[in-house]
């Protein structure tokens, strides 16, 4: 159960499911689900959003993303409104907010 905690860990600019993870352990999805939720407390799906919102943030502060929209579709969020409240409910702000205050600003340790 570990290699699918740490796949997630070592691919982060990848765009991983929760079938991602269940074929690269060949265990079943309650499998992974149990194991995570023991290792980290969190289903898979919240760790791996998670991660992927952490990477939209970096691009938005990093200027990678020269849009929100660009950012989210860019990191596996089709919906633009999910995308936002998920990223205000984790950061406290709303990604364009991000954009407008650290778009290219330097990216030491983000």
């Amino acid at each position: 159960m570990l290699k699918s905690w740490e796949l997630a860990r070592q691919l982060p600019n990848e765009n991983l499911c929760l079938e991602d993870l269940c074929a690269a352990t060949g265990v079943s999805a309650r499998q992974v689900q149990n194991a995570f939720i023991e290792i980290t407390g969190v289903r898979p799906t919240a760790f791996l959003r998670s991660h992927r919102l952490q990477r939209a943030r970096r691009m938005l502060i990093c200027g990678e993303a020269d849009s929100v929209k660009a950012a989210a579709y860019s990191c596996g969020f089709p919906d633009l409104g999910r995308f936002s409240a998920f990223y205000r409910k984790m950061f406290g702000e709303l990604p364009r907010m991000t954009l407008t205050l650290g778009g290219g600003s330097p990216c030491y340790g983000v």
